[in-house]
């Protein structure tokens, strides 16, 4: 009998053990690692090294990310344990070469990688397969004088491209201070372009094997001069130029995409363009023409929504949606405003409802939009009304996300305290 019942005890462990068995092992901490590959002939790595290496994540045998389909290897930083938890440990037990799968906390996991979204079939309480390999590590010092060495190389081979290409094309002109060449082959007529103003031009941007990468010699683009909608290289030749002008720039990489380059520019590319400076508009007939076209459209506004009884003051219209109780603030009043901005389509862009946060400050200080002053100084306690503030009592030729220069606004405001 005792025979029989320890047979059939080392049956049911068997059972347990190969129900249990997939080859994962435990650290004292409860952490499941498997070894793919070790290599205890390689040292580990230190807390503060820079660690090269590949990732796969998986659950329910489905890989939700590998880190080898965006990028050759992975850099990382080995964190202490209070930054790296789990993370920690796994790299812990690591030598150079190996290949290892750690059994983690889903939640972990998606911390580590910065994972914004699950499957819904994962459980973030729930065990995600990291499978790491781990190809090399230096320290920090070792890792930046290597990339430095590299950046050089980088550097030499972009400044090689321009020589050969200006060997090759026989150009005589020098560079300028900033290293940039210009090549004049028309001269414009009239004053220089200047910031702030209009270019309206035609260009070809080429690589310096005279691949074109892009072609608006048939189309006019307007740039406007200092708001950085060009590159550093172009806007510094077209400063050079007069209407009707056309040169050649030769521009390097650290004035052009720089060295994280482009969809369509390498890193540390540098560029020619074939430039032809076709209309300037000034920037004060620019202003002059939107400040026109601003005022037609708050004119129009306050037209179409039988407003013209409500102009109190130029540029400012005034409807009361829920009266006061008669109390008014006066100058150096603290006051406490709810409020709803809107531009001129009723598109929301600020809301201190939404935020549940009144607006404080105090009244004629100078410290709001002048349009607010005016606007609150009309207010009685407890009022809501709206107010149609034209360009110059806002934000005028000034930008704010969407808010663009020479904006009429819509403000929804409610005086709820002054002091």
């Amino acid at each position: 009998m005792n025979r029989y019942f320890g047979l059939l005890l080392v049956l049911v462990l068997c059972l347990f053990s190969c129900n249990q068995g997939d080859g994962y092992k435990k650290t004292k901490s409860g952490l499941r690692y498997y070894f793919h590959e070790i290599n205890k002939e390689n040292p580990k790595p230190n807390v503060g090294d820079v660690l090269k290496v590949e990732i796969a994540v998986s659950a329910n045998d489905s890989v939700l990310y590998k880190s080898s389909e965006q990028m050759d290897n992975l850099m990382i930083v080995y964190r202490d344990h209070n930054d790296f938890g789990k993370l920690h440990e796994c790299f812990s037990m690591m030598h150079k070469g190996d290949s290892v799968s750690f059994m983690l906390p889903a939640d972990s996991v998606v911390r580590y990688l910065n994972m914004s979204e699950l499957p819904d079939f994962i459980n973030r309480d729930g065990l995600m397969k990291m499978s790491i390999k781990l190809i090399d590590f230096n320290t920090k010092e070792v890792l930046e004088q290597e990339l430095s060495k590299l950046r050089q190389s980088y550097i030499d081979n972009s400044q090689s491209i321009v020589n050969d290409y200006i060997k090759a094309k026989n150009i005589e002109e020098k560079p300028l201070e900033s290293g940039l060449y210009y090549i004049e082959h028309k001269q414009g007529k009239g004053e220089y372009l200047r910031l702030g103003d209009k270019a309206r031009i035609h260009y070809v941007a080429k690589l310096l094997n005279d691949k074109v990468i892009d072609d608006c010699s048939d189309t006019i683009v307007d740039f406007i001069i200092g708001k950085r909608q060009i590159f550093i290289g172009m806007e510094e030749g077209l400063l050079r130029m007069k209407k009707g002008g056309k040169s050649t720039l030769i521009v390097p990489y650290y004035l052009a995409f720089g060295e994280e380059g482009s969809s369509l520019v390498p890193p540390y590319m540098p560029l020619c363009i074939e430039l032809e400076l076709v209309d300037i508009v000034r920037k004060d007939v620019m202003e002059k023409q939107s400040i026109a076209s601003s005022k037609k459209e708050f004119d129009k506004y306050i037209l179409q929504n039988n407003l013209n009884d409500n102009i109190v003051v130029d540029g400012l219209s005034y409807r009361i949606i829920q009266e006061g109780n008669g109390v008014r603030p006066t100058n150096n009043s603290k006051v406490k405003v709810h409020y709803i901005g809107k531009l001129i389509d009723g598109t929301v862009f600020d809301s201190s409802y939404d935020r549940n946060q009144p607006f404080e400050f105090v009244l004629g200080k100078g410290g709001v939009l002048p349009g607010w002053d005016l606007a609150v100084s009309m207010m009685s306690l407890g009022e809501v009304s709206e107010f149609v503030m034209s360009q110059e009592l806002v934000y005028k030729d000034y930008s704010l996300g969407v808010i663009k220069p020479y904006s009429n606004l819509i403000y929804q405001i409610e005086l709820i305290e002054i002091k």
